[in-house]
């Protein structure tokens, strides 16, 4: 099993950290809003003893692959918040796919998972707040508000982040790059 807390909970939160390069993400056209997706609005009982004990656990994401569900989910914690990325196979038996002992930021689930599905998990992240903001403009507005108030050296996104955000036709300010879990750590 790999275990690991998963990328931060605010709008913006996931803006500090992974990426390629935004030319890429700009290739891609953006893909339409849906008026609504499955994430659903109760966090799942059998996912939870994949789950510390403690926290109020929020369900971010929700994405289905070969009969597996992953639920991507984050609590506040004294020392800040914590996500984790949980498989829930057909038998109900669930695992933890990224690791406690992390060097990297939760939000690099291409490290621990595949493209693919970090990418899916992402979409369904930046739904999710996009219709938590209200909306595609207030949520742009927002990311670029916070994107402002960054430490310039430490505003990055995951590879799986600009590529979704650029699915969403969400912009990325200049101010944040796009880096890879490699580029990461060789930052540290």
């Amino acid at each position: 099993m790999r275990y690991q807390y998963w990328f931060y909970s605010s709008v913006i939160g996931a803006l500090i950290l992974t990426g390629l390069g935004i030319e890429f993400y700009k290739s891609s056209p953006p893909i339409a809003l849906p008026t609504h997706h499955s994430i659903p609005r109760t966090l799942p009982t059998e996912i939870r003893r994949c789950l510390p004990a403690q926290g109020s656990w929020k369900l971010q994401a929700k994405v289905t692959a070969s009969r597996i569900d992953y639920y991507a989910v984050g609590s506040h914690f004294p020392e800040g918040y914590r996500q984790f990325l949980i498989a829930l196979n057909s038998h109900s038996q669930c695992h933890s796919l990224l690791p406690d002992d992390r060097r990297l930021p939760d939000n690099f689930l291409s490290a621990y998972v595949s493209e693919a599905l970090a990418r899916q998990v992402m979409l369904q992240f930046y739904l999710s707040r996009i219709q938590q903001a209200g909306g595609k403009e207030v949520f742009q507005q927002q990311f670029w508000a916070k994107s402002r108030s960054l430490n310039t050296e430490k505003a990055y996104l995951s590879p799986e982040q600009g590529w979704a955000l650029g699915q969403l036709g969400i912009s990325i300010p200049k101010n944040i790059r796009v880096i890879s879990a490699t580029e990461y750590l060789k930052l540290l």
